[in-house]
């Protein structure tokens, strides 16, 4: 039993090249400065944590 198949690879199409979009760039930069605040807040939380856990001890 013999299978073939038959492909045939084409030239790569640069339709598609990435650009960054200035409307895409600023809402990701807006969104990275609107999580900011949680971020500090969470790693200042964990830090309160970690010292009154090893101030137990």
């Amino acid at each position: 039993m013999n299978a073939t198949a038959k492909t045939q690879i084409g030239p790569i199409e640069t339709e598609r090249q990435i650009n960054i979009n200035a409307e895409g760039y600023r809402i990701a930069q807006s969104t990275l400065l609107s999580e900011l605040p949680g971020a500090v807040f969470a790693i200042l939380t964990l830090a309160y944590v970690a010292s009154s856990l090893i101030a137990l001890v």
